[in-house]
């Protein structure tokens, strides 16, 4: 098995992403902002969403492992109105995030760093995963 690190993975998922959907011009980045790792991961998603032109709404709308109820998160990514979400955070909070983002009726796609797909996410996040890329 090939192991990739985000600097390498991060700008080549961010080009897949782009080439599924062209349209996408304004993006929320959404960020763990207690991990090392996910901070690292906003720069990166922000460096190659000006690789393409495409505009960052918002900063980084981040939160804190810690944090256990994501809507006010979700209710700042849907008043912000993106064409997409890219997210970098551990399972749980990502977990969090979907079914927040679903609690909402937000349908826009959604770009995850593959940190948070391997195990059981796929089986527990259930239909508030649909939309959701890594």
């Amino acid at each position: 098995m090939l192991f990739r690190s985000d600097d390498t993975l991060i700008p080549d998922l961010v080009d897949k992403f782009v080439k599924k959907f062209p349209n996408v011009k304004k993006v929320v980045i959404s960020t763990d902002t207690g991990e090392s790792s996910t901070i690292a991961a906003f720069e990166l998603y922000k460096a190659a969403a000006a690789r393409h032109g495409i505009q960052v709404l918002g900063g980084n709308v981040g939160f804190t492992g810690k944090t256990m109820d994501l809507s006010p998160i979700a209710i700042e990514i849907k008043r912000l109105d993106p064409d997409a979400v890219w997210v970098a955070a551990l399972p749980p909070q990502t977990l969090l995030i979907a079914r927040a983002l679903a609690a909402q009726d937000f349908t826009k796609p959604r770009l995850g760093n593959i940190i948070f797909w391997p195990g059981n996410w796929v089986a527990t996040v259930g239909d508030a995963g649909k939309n959701w890329y890594v």
